[in-house]
């Protein structure tokens, strides 16, 4: 089953499983910029799935590197800032969540 696939399908389980597969090439090259990516994808199935804990957490290491290798107005940066906002927002946290959007 193709990525695409697991997504239309909602097996998120796999989606993660190729979103990881994907982290550990890209940690391999040391390409910041690609890590922030697949960072930002990796957390969709958790956001999806509700789990805002590992959502969170995958977000905020995105957040990290895009702070120091991409510039605040990057697009993969701002998707970054979008998820952190969506996950403080759909856990009743407003006033972070504005901090993000």
């Amino acid at each position: 089953m193709r990525l695409i696939e697991t997504l239309e399908t909602k097996d998120y389980q796999q989606a993660e499983r190729f979103y990881l597969q994907a982290l550990k090439i890209r940690k391999k090259y040391k390409n910041p910029h690609g890590l922030v990516i697949i960072l930002n994808k990796l957390g969709e199935p958790y956001y999806a799935t509700q789990d805002y804990i590992s959502a969170e957490r995958i977000s905020f290491a995105a957040h990290d590197l895009g702070e120091s290798y991409l510039d605040k107005d990057h697009v993969h940066f701002m998707q970054t800032l979008q998820m952190l906002g969506l996950i403080h927002a759909v856990r009743g946290k407003f006033q972070k969540a504005d901090t993000f959007m």
